[in-house]
């Protein structure tokens, strides 16, 4: 089982790789985290209905202690966010998936 954490879980490519991933048998979303929460943390089914009885977990503020037992780190924000986000939790996640241009090409 991978243990899975989506920093920018609120915006629409966090809601995206939720719905992806709560199908997906050998994967455990453990950890949701971001800003538009307040300060205690709301239930992700509280804020989005559709998820209720399939994903009960509170969104929270990202802190790095928060890492511990999460293998792959999904980022889920604005374009050149990530980049500073990549850099602080790099030794603490196997693997980082940045889902913004942060890390594209610029060159084919």
């Amino acid at each position: 089982m991978v243990h899975i954490g989506i920093i920018g879980a609120l915006g629409y490519t966090g809601t995206e790789i939720i719905r992806y991933l709560i199908r997906h048998r050998m994967v455990k979303i453990i950890k949701l985290w971001d800003k538009a929460v307040k300060d205690t943390g709301e239930s992700l089914d509280e804020i989005f209905p559709e998820f209720k009885n399939i994903l009960d977990i509170k969104v929270e503020h990202f802190h790095k202690k928060d890492l511990e037992n999460i293998d792959v780190v999904f980022l889920s924000l604005p374009h050149t966010v990530s980049m500073n986000i990549t850099s602080e939790i790099s030794d603490n996640v196997k693997l980082i998936i940045d889902l913004s241009a942060d890390y594209r090409f610029k060159d084919s």
